[in-house]
C-alpha cells in the first residue's frame, strides 16, 4: 500500500507542478486532496 500510496502522490506531484509552477500553489493543492 504504502509503495502505491507513493506512485500516486508522485503522480499528483507531478501534475500540480505542470499546472501550477508556484510551489505554495502545489502544496496547497496537495494538503487540500489529503484533507479531502
Amino acid at each position: 500500500m504504502y509503495a502505491l500510496g507513493g506512485i500516486i502522490s508522485n503522480i499528483f506531484s507531478f501534475i500540480f507542478e505542470v499546472l501550477t509552477p508556484e510551489r505554495d500553489e502545489r502544496q496547497l493543492a496537495i494538503r487540500r486532496l489529503a484533507a479531502a
